[in-house]
């Protein structure tokens, strides 16, 4: 039996009149009255009996119509969500992105975006950028906020969002490398923390010594970026940050940035998105308003 014969059967049973129910099915009581006897044909049982005011179910008809009446529910309830989740009224976001991505962009971005659209839900994954690129490689996320330097793919649609700058930075026991602009070759003796050489901060400092000439084995390795200013506040060597990272650090001199006699060179926060799946309206237009 297809899905109009118990739409028919519903409002019959609803109505408790097949006049009534025809009028709102806007056909005729004849036509009605078919398709109750088909399936009852089928099902080899009455669902009606006639009744003073109309019809009534019997037993068998109101045992059908709890199953029917609560899959109908379902069915609607269904629709209802497809159509709220097209419309971006209740979509959701599923969202890969790295600390650093999350520090110098995805924080406030998504403060403007929800005030904009309060009933879109998010879920937010914060992993390596690597990590991260697996998951949306893997379609468990909508869409990636990774850092540069990341290992591109084809099937990524790249988004260039804002830079961010670097420094280094330092303890008070450093006091000798603080008093001047200082060459980045003239570090290279000095004890660092660094992050281990899977993570996109760590791949960005190996080239930039790479770049000078340098040869650096850390003092000491951590598996977060958040993790490098409380060593270096330690004394435990010197690092290399986003500046934003290290915000309130600086601003109660519980670490002091190296001045350099040239900047370090910038890195850039990304948007990723795998053009192999399906992206869902809540996330095209998350990304669409990035920019």
């Amino acid at each position: 039996m297809n899905y109009g014969y118990y739409n028919t059967f519903l409002y019959v049973a609803k109505f408790k009149s097949i006049s009534k129910a025809a009028k709102e099915l806007y056909t005729s009581q004849p036509a009605v009255t078919r398709v109750i006897k088909l399936i009852e044909k089928e099902l080899g049982c009455s669902l009606f009996v006639r009744s003073k005011y109309g019809v009534e179910l019997t037993k068998e008809g109101e045992i059908l119509y709890e199953y029917v009446n609560s899959a109908f529910i379902t069915l609607t309830k269904g629709e209802e969500m497809v159509l709220k989740a097209g419309s971006l009224t209740e979509g959701d976001i599923l969202i890969g992105s790295t600390i650093t991505a999350l520090d110098e962009f995805l924080f406030e971005y998504l403060k403007v975006f929800h005030r904009k659209y309060p009933n879109v839900k998010y879920r937010i994954f914060t992993q390596s950028s690597n990590q991260t690129i697996q998951k949306l490689n893997s379609g468990l996320i909508d869409v990636a906020f990774v850092t540069t330097p990341y290992d591109e793919n084809p099937n990524l649609i790249k988004y260039e969002l804002n830079d961010f700058e670097n420094i280094i930075i330092a303890g008070d026991k450093f006091k000798n490398i603080l008093k001047k602009n200082i060459n980045l070759k003239e570090l290279e003796d000095n004890p660092f923390v660094l992050l281990p050489r899977h993570m996109q901060l760590r791949e960005y400092t190996d080239k930039l010594f790479e770049e000078n000439g340098m040869h650096v084995d850390p003092t000491i390795e951590v598996d977060s970026a958040h993790m490098v200013a409380p060593m270096v506040e330690n004394n435990f060597g010197i690092g290399i940050v986003p500046k934003s990272l290290v915000k309130k650090e600086l601003e109660e001199n519980r670490v002091f940035e190296v001045k350099l006699d040239k900047p370090l060179p910038n890195r850039k926060v990304i948007a990723l998105v795998n053009k192999d799946f399906p992206i869902k309206t809540a996330t095209k237009t998350f990304i669409k308003e990035m920019n």
